[in-house]
């Protein structure tokens, strides 16, 4: 693996940490009911006052966190031939969304799902065209490098 290759992989792979770390952080704020009092009240408000603006959330929040996952685990694929990574994404959010029905301050929301899938599909997407780019092509690799 080069150097530059090291790199891109380091970088994604922490972009998919990062994004798990702070999505885990907006639910957790979100569940106590803490994210009034946080230091993203702001977008919080935002999004409240913004018609549809959660469900908006929901999409931007999601979808890159599944193209950032999907690179994270190298674009691997099911046998099906979806992205792994697309599939662990929505479990989680199927599961976050399911397990709001067992907390009083929250409310169960089929648009949620709805929201998080469409981030997920369209992220599903772009990673289709992220993956093109950023594996090596098996026909560039054959081609000895010239020697000036």
């Amino acid at each position: 693996m080069s150097r530059h290759d090291f790199l891109i992989r380091s970088l994604v792979i922490t972009a998919a940490a990062l994004f798990s770390v702070g999505i885990l952080w907006i639910v957790y704020l979100v569940d106590t009911g803490a994210h009034t009092k946080s230091m993203f009240r702001p977008v919080f408000t935002i999004s409240d006052r913004l018609a549809y603006g959660d469900k908006l959330g929901h999409f931007l929040l999601f979808g890159p966190f599944t193209l950032a996952v999907n690179a994270a685990l190298n674009f691997r694929r099911l046998g099906t031939g979806f992205y792994l990574g697309s599939l662990l994404v929505f479990c989680f959010t199927l599961a976050e969304e399911l397990g709001q029905c067992f907390i009083s301050s929250r409310s169960f929301e089929l648009l949620d799902i709805l929201a998080n899938g469409a981030g997920i599909l369209l992220f599903t997407w772009f990673s289709v065209w992220a993956e093109q780019l950023l594996r090596p092509r098996p026909e560039l690799a054959a081609v000895p490098a010239r020697r000036f």
